[in-house]
């Protein structure tokens, strides 16, 4: 499988960035709370993604890991491809995950931050 050019550049930059083990700690908690949702609970999910959301935006990564992130994420949000294949497979998971990935897109919208599965960062002040 090739990797869009974005991916690989980011996966390169956050690799070399001190602090990355910051970002994957956070992801391997978040996955735990989101098999343990419960099916149909919709509420929790929801209560979950605007937790996520607000803690990723009040809790910035380590400037080498932010940086990394803030300047790709926003590029990768609009290929088309990385989203819907980021949806697919966490519907795939289960309805709960699909639902929570959702939320987590719609919550970013709300809070004008850049979301890439479930990596949040703020807007750049130009709108990127």
């Amino acid at each position: 499988m090739v990797l869009p050019e974005q991916i690989t550049e980011l996966l390169e930059r956050l690799v070399m960035a001190n602090g990355h083990d910051a970002l994957f700690a956070r992801l391997r908690d978040l996955a735990t709370q989101v098999v343990a949702l419960p099916s149909g609970d919709d509420d929790t999910t929801r209560r979950l993604a605007g937790d996520w959301v607000a803690e990723q935006l009040a809790s910035p990564f380590p400037t080498a890991v932010a940086a990394a992130l803030g300047d790709c994420v926003p590029r990768l949000a609009d290929v088309t491809v990385i989203q819907q294949g980021l949806r697919a497979w966490s519907e795939s998971l289960s309805p709960q995950a699909g639902r929570f990935m959702h939320e987590v897109e719609a919550e970013s919208e709300r809070r004008n931050a850049s979301v890439l599965g479930v990596i949040v960062v703020p807007r750049a002040a130009d709108g990127g």
